[in-house]
């Protein structure tokens, strides 16, 4: 949980699991060096870095791996939509926390006005956002590129949300992230 430091200095965030609380300064070089970790791997392995199989290893796919990569997001968007009974809704708005690649974000803006596809690694934002153009150029419209810090708050310019979505993203954050 978070809350603002006395003298509304700082935000504070209490962890149970690291028993201690933790300012935003005090997280910055440990975020720093998982951001440039998995910049390296947007740079280097994009796409398996979101999806661990042989099948998209590399740098670049060809055109049916890709379209397989993204076939897998509309899959789990519609479970995520049934599950929260959304089926016959349109959202308002959506944090696809940790996107990668887009691979739910423009599944997500199909049923919502607006969709914040945030990451902290720059590579795959820009790969994200040039498929979303190819291959979801409607809902790509939709969809808001957010590379974040560790004021994730403040990346978002405090934007509330009607879901928050997040998923094979937090066991890859190393403690007290």
């Amino acid at each position: 949980s978070a809350h603002v430091a006395a003298g509304g200095a700082a935000r504070v965030f209490e962890s149970s699991y690291c028993r201690r609380n933790f300012t935003l300064p005090e997280l910055a070089s440990a975020f720093a060096a998982h951001a440039v970790e998995w910049n390296v791997m947007g740079k280097e392995r994009p796409w398996w870095s979101v999806m661990s199989s042989d099948q998209y290893r590399g740098e670049t796919l060809d055109e049916p791996t890709k379209a397989k990569f993204y076939a897998t997001g509309a899959a789990h968007v519609g479970r995520v939509v049934a599950d929260l009974g959304l089926e016959h809704s349109r959202v308002g708005s959506v944090l696809d926390f940790g996107c990668g690649l887009g691979r739910l974000a423009f599944h997500f803006a199909a049923l919502a006005d607006e969709v914040a596809c945030a990451d902290q690694s720059v590579f795959h934002l820009r790969l994200a956002e040039a498929e979303g153009r190819a291959r979801f150029a409607g809902a790509a419209a939709r969809v808001d590129f957010v590379v974040t810090t560790t004021d994730l708050l403040a990346a978002l310019g405090g934007r509330r949300f009607d879901v928050v979505h997040s998923v094979i993203v937090l066991q890859h954050a190393v403690s007290p992230l």
